[in-house]
């Protein structure tokens, strides 16, 4: 069985491109591209920018205050509340919820007492702002290990999972090198002016699974891997429903906390 209709067998809808197909689909790409997979379902965010700036919006229209640069140094839970010690001086609170990517872990621990199993999976992406229409779809190559998705702000080339945890300084070396993966895939020359190379942290568990839970006043959201994004919003309405103590459409089970004890 192929993996398109494993793929199809299990919900993922896909069909299966020839090179013809593809070329027709998206003509910038070389004819050097043998085949494809495409999935008609998905989506892809094009401006993330726009979608923090209308998220921080509606955060505030519902009373939500943002105190931003704000680094949460240490957290303690005692009789008063759960100490928080900040950058910007300490803060008591009634309630917490912890979502801070790769840096959850030493948190969780002063909180909960649990050393959850969770590294950092450095990513690394190439902006190319000059390229915006160069392809119509995010297009992913299988051979290279190199996604190019178009974007508003341009053409971000993304790959590969570098090791190095928190305190190393960026290789940057990583991200540029995604050009001479990309160009070869394409039929004209990529403009490289004003690129701008990033580097973030995945927040990734031993096992691939988050930690969404509830611990007393605690609530834990963190440790998505590479899917952040995607799971999101399935993520928000556990917490929801562990705030508000309503039953679990999802079972929680396999995402709490103690699976670490």
């Amino acid at each position: 069985m192929t993996q398109g209709k494993r793929l199809n067998n299990v919900g993922v809808t896909n069909e299966l491109l020839t090179k013809e197909m593809l070329l027709e689909h998206e003509p910038a790409l070389q004819d050097n591209q043998l085949a494809a997979l495409f999935f008609p379902n998905t989506g892809h965010i094009t401006n993330l920018t726009a979608v923090i700036n209308q998220l921080s919006s509606t955060f505030r229209h519902l009373g939500g205050e943002i105190i931003e640069h704000c680094r949460v140094l240490e957290a303690h839970t005692d009789v008063d509340g759960i100490r928080l010690k900040t950058n910007q001086g300490d803060i008591t609170a009634s309630k917490v919820i912890l979502s801070a990517g790769a840096h959850s872990k030493t948190l969780a621990k002063q909180l909960t007492g649990v050393n959850v199993p969770l590294d950092t999976e450095r990513g690394y992406h190439l902006m190319l702002p000059h390229e915006s229409r160069c392809i119509q779809t995010p297009v992913t190559s299988l051979d290279r290990r190199i996604v190019m998705t178009p974007m508003q702000e341009g053409l971000r080339l993304a790959g590969t999972v570098e090791y190095a945890g928190l305190e190393a300084p960026a290789n940057m070396q990583r991200a540029h090198i995604f050009l001479q993966h990309a160009q070869p895939m394409l039929k004209t020359p990529l403009n490289s002016n004003d690129n701008v190379p990033w580097m973030g942290f995945r927040p990734s568990t031993f096992d691939s699974l988050p930690v969404i839970d509830k611990i007393e006043r605690e609530f834990l959201n963190f440790g998505h891997q590479h899917l952040g994004l995607t799971q999101a919003v399935v993520s928000a309405k556990m917490i929801a429903e562990y705030y508000f103590d309503e039953s679990h459409i999802i079972d929680p089970k396999p995402y709490q906390l103690a699976r670490f004890r």
